[in-house]
């Protein structure tokens, strides 16, 4: 979500959009792509109940790392 819309905290909603949509689908759980270095949507999954299943180092061109946060569902 860009910073022009993060006072609306419109990825609240996105978020339970996909948690709906995921639980209409019998999906058992979401993952999402973070990279490393974006500590704010970190913060935001890890509020979420997310955990980091695994990271994956010199994923990104600049060598950054990708970090893929799951929750559980069911």
């Amino acid at each position: 979500v860009g910073k022009n819309f993060r006072d609306e905290r419109v990825e609240h909603d996105l978020i339970g959009e996909v948690f709906a949509a995921a639980g209409r689908e019998g999906a058992i759980g979401v993952s999402v792509n973070v990279p490393q270095s974006n500590l704010a949507a970190a913060a935001f999954y890890l509020s979420l109940g997310f955990q980091v299943l695994h990271s994956v180092p010199k994923y990104y061109g600049n060598g950054g790392t990708l970090e893929v946060f799951v929750k559980r569902l069911k």
